[in-house]
């Protein structure tokens, strides 16, 4: 384009050159050589006018961590409100080895996707765009687009899944006094109010995301670190105002914390529905499952991570080991200190 319009040129008069190509300088004895520019400086005036207009034009990254970038923010979505809500319940329902099936199979699943997530993401450069990106490239832009659509859907309503949870246990915790339908708009008004708080939070960019995500991972683990302490060193006695209150009409059992043995673990290992009226395989398998999920936050955040080949494998995965090391413990600590009617109710 510019070199062919000055070859053009040659046979007419400097002014006439200039006006054609006036970013070159002016021809002089040394014409022929300014006009007809060799290969290597071509490639070169080629190379460094592309770098500045990269360099101009490309938005900044954050250049996050492998641990804050990938690590923490996986953990704290593997670790969310089933943990707190419903672990101990699966335990009351199925027993020690139930449970454990159930995040046998849900884990294998789990570390299965993210072996073949870090296959894609370590064959090539991985940029910006998450999940998206890695699909659209393997499978096609059709697959990445209907596939994107459903991660999509399945985060909004993962969000509201959460918020509402949270919500509930405000609710349980500083307004147990209230029923009804009243109950019911106090959650709708919590859910909402923590809903828009991540919105801002989303709002403001992958930087604050990652240091309140950093807030809340120390005292989410402090809290699941206090109550280890608590269930496996406290002795036995009743759980707080259930001091008469027998926890099933059908056997003699009462909201007890036990000090916790290994014969009362051993117990809860496999055993028989005191009250037949238990949960089944396959409804305590669908509410325990979402434990297991959470794995792809890392992978999302891709247009943020300073070395996203390298920390979503890493990061991943080590928050997956992490969540299984937890969750163990916590199964452990439940089936030694409270009997399955305490843990189903």
């Amino acid at each position: 384009p510019l070199e062919n319009k000055v070859v053009m040129t040659t046979n007419h008069t400097d002014a006439q050159v200039e006006a054609a190509a006036p970013l070159l300088p002016k021809s002089g004895d040394n014409s022929i050589d300014i006009l007809h520019p060799s290969d290597s400086d071509n490639d070169h005036y080629a190379r460094s006018s592309i770098a500045a207009v990269e360099q101009h034009s490309a938005p900044s990254k954050n250049k996050l961590g492998t641990i804050n970038g990938c690590y923490v923010p996986c953990l704290l979505n593997i670790m969310g409100i089933i943990l707190f809500e419903r672990l101990g319940w699966g335990v009351g329902q199925l027993g020690v080895s139930g449970v454990f099936l159930v995040f046998v199979i849900a884990e294998f699943q789990a570390i299965l996707t993210v072996l073949s997530l870090s296959a894609i993401v370590t064959n090539g450069t991985m940029r910006g765009g998450g999940s998206y990106y890695m699909i659209s490239r393997t499978l096609g832009p059709e697959f990445g687009g209907s596939i994107g659509l459903l991660f999509y859907a399945a985060y909004c309503v993962g969000v509201a899944f959460y918020c509402t949870g949270f919500a509930e246990e405000i609710v349980e915790t500083w307004h147990n006094d209230v029923e009804g339908s009243a109950k019911f708009w106090l959650v709708i008004m919590y859910a909402s109010s923590i809903c828009g708080v991540c919105l801002a939070i989303a709002l403001a960019g992958a930087r604050w995301f990652t240091k309140i995500n950093v807030f809340l991972f120390f005292w989410q683990f402090l809290a699941i670190f206090i109550s280890l302490i608590a269930v496996f060193f406290r002795g036995t006695f009743h759980l707080e105002n259930q001091t008469t209150e027998a926890c099933s009409a059908d056997t003699d059992e009462y909201f007890y914390h036990y000090a916790w043995t290994w014969s009362h673990f051993t117990e809860m290992w496999s055993f028989v529905c005191s009250t037949g009226n238990c949960a089944s395989f396959a409804i305590t398998f669908g509410v325990l499952f979402p434990a297991a999920t959470g794995i792809m936050e890392g992978a999302n955040l891709s247009g943020d991570l300073a070395n996203p080949t390298y920390s979503i494998p890493v990061g991943t995965l080590s928050a997956i080991a992490t969540a299984i090391c937890v969750y163990v413990a916590l199964i452990f600590s439940f089936a030694g200190a409270f009997n399955q009617c305490t843990l189903r109710h």
